[in-house]
């Protein structure tokens, strides 16, 4: 299921760049759904979090990096569009219809039938918890004397569930396709991290691609600029080694390590876990139409089974 929802955003992310979104006159679809959209008229910034569904980390390098480009204005603690944000603004809604149409039949209702069950709003693009964190919530945390709610993941201090508060379908009435499937993306990656083996983004993306004895970093989309100083996300956090063949020095090979293969050698089971429980939750039958309907849908299926904005 994650790969379906990641490959469909994939393919609609293109489409709103095929119509200038990430060009000088368009912000990109993550910094119009996290930043612009939420931001509206202007916002403090200590409400945006919530707004937008994020951390308070991810908000703080996003709206860095929309100041920086030039979409927003700081005023004190809050932030509003700037003259590019507000004609940005204007054009957005016409965006969103001419990229669903695009779409063949209906690939809305499905979403709309399995995310307006989900308990916590989550952000409009899939987005991890920092730069340098991409799990969704901050991974499995709970602090010592707490009580949890099993409806809430567990999760880091700089992230807050936003509950959602659903009548007969009005908080997804009018969500853009984007938003609906970076929803469902989100919900099922935070799900898939419940399970106590990682990120789901490292899992998919780089950790089942890798074999025992390694690959050339190059072979992987997300490993091509690893400088191999120990400093990356998968390094850091033990997923990964980079080896140098004495053959081949300057072919840096990246192996898994036993943290990074036993989270190669459950992904599959873990996925398939997270489905069962998404049957039970939001009825088989809901789950069925949603999968029947991505896989209908022409996009590209060689693209990786995760997708998340890198805040920068």
């Amino acid at each position: 299921m994650n790969a379906l929802l990641a490959q469909a955003l994939v393919r609609v992310t293109h489409e709103y760049a095929q119509r200038g979104a990430g060009s000088v006159s368009l912000p990109t679809l993550a910094v119009w759904s996290n930043v612009l959209r939420p931001v509206g008229d202007g916002i403090d910034l200590r409400e945006l979090p919530a707004a937008a569904r994020l951390s308070k980390r991810a908000v703080r390098a996003a709206v860095g990096a929309a100041l920086k480009e030039g979409w927003l204005v700081r005023e004190g603690n809050a932030v509003r569009p700037s003259p590019s944000g507000e004609h940005a603004r204007e054009r957005w809604l016409s965006l969103d219809a001419d990229v669903e149409a695009s779409f063949a039949g209906d690939s809305a209702t499905p979403l709309r039938e399995v995310v307006r069950q989900f308990f916590l709003e989550w952000p409009h693009y899939p987005t991890g918890y920092g730069p340098a964190d991409h799990s969704i919530t901050g991974g499995i945390y709970v602090s010592g004397g707490s009580t949890t709610d099993p409806k809430v993941p567990t999760h880091g201090v700089d992230w807050a569930p936003v509950p959602r508060h659903d009548v007969e379908g009005s908080s997804v009435a009018g969500l853009a396709l984007s938003a609906l499937l970076s929803e469902a993306f989100v919900a099922f990656a935070a799900d898939f991290e419940e399970q106590g083996i990682g990120a789901l983004h490292l899992a998919a993306s780089v950790l089942r691609l890798l074999p025992d004895e390694g690959v050339p970093v190059s072979d992987i989309a997300m490993l091509r600029r690893l400088k191999g100083d120990g400093k990356s996300v998968l390094e850091r956090h033990r997923y990964i080694e980079i080896w140098r063949d004495t053959g081949k020095p300057n072919v840096p090979l990246a192996v898994p390590t036993a943290r990074g293969r036993n989270t190669r050698d459950k992904y599959e089971g873990t996925v398939r876990r997270v489905e069962d429980r998404w049957q039970l939750t939001y009825g088989a039958a809901v789950v069925a139409r949603l999968r029947s309907t991505l896989e209908s849908l022409d996009i590209d299926r060689s693209v990786p089974h995760s997708v998340i904005d890198t805040l920068t």
